[in-house]
């Protein structure tokens, strides 16, 4: 059902561009709702949002931001990790919320920060620990503006530290460790500094308790 979906979708814009935005106004209702094509997360389905949110990125983040009030768990994986290779674009793609203008998000914050500056740190800014792309990212541009709150800065290490990973937990964290000093020895925004302080000694701290646990146990 996904792959004949994506590609009458497929065929229905290059046949009709004009109603891509209508289309998103669509899609948007239905993202999460069991019965729907958009009822799981499904990274080929959702592609087509993604491709859409580069043609009309202000157009589509107007609608989402009102959908966002609902903590939304399928819209905020979405935004936040986007789609790996599929069959409606051919590269890999990075979490729709990258294509958005940033600073309509920081509009979008500064109506509520109370509520929004934590919320955004935790369920919807994309995670980079590459030191080439760190300085242009979204989360580093966030922590200039917002990283001087503590609530900022404890859901985006909390972010963070929600993944996945194989093998020993010392030696991933380690790892983890590494790219973040890696960053830090380039970086000179205080509030950035400061959060990469924060989640490095943390790390730190960690590192030794997972090695204390894998003695116990091997």
């Amino acid at each position: 059902i996904d792959h004949y979906w994506i590609e009458i979708t497929k065929a229905f814009l290059n046949l009709y561009p004009e109603k891509g935005l209508e289309f998103v106004e669509q899609i948007l209702p239905h993202f999460g709702k069991e019965g729907t094509i958009f009822g799981a997360f499904d990274r080929e389905t959702s592609s087509v949002l993604t491709e859409l949110t580069k043609l009309y990125p202000e157009q589509v983040w107007k609608h989402v931001s009102k959908r966002l009030e609902e903590r939304d768990f399928f819209l905020e994986k979405w935004l936040k990790e986007g789609d790996s290779k599929n069959s409606f674009s051919t590269a890999d793609q990075k979490g729709a919320l990258t294509f958005i203008p940033p600073e309509k998000i920081w509009k979008w914050i500064d109506k509520d920060v109370e509520n929004r500056a934590w919320y955004f740190a935790y369920r919807l800014v994309p995670k980079t620990l590459s030191a080439e792309e760190w300085q242009n990212s979204l989360v580093r541009i966030f922590l200039v503006r917002y990283g001087d709150r503590e609530d900022v800065r404890r859901n985006l290490k909390a972010n963070y530290s929600t993944e996945a990973y194989w093998g020993e937990r010392s030696l991933h964290l380690d790892e983890k460790r590494e790219k973040l000093l890696q960053i830090k020895a380039d970086e000179e925004n205080k509030n950035v500094k400061r959060w990469l302080d924060e989640y490095i000694q943390e790390l730190e701290q960690d590192i030794e308790h997972a090695k204390i646990e894998e003695e116990r146990e091997f």
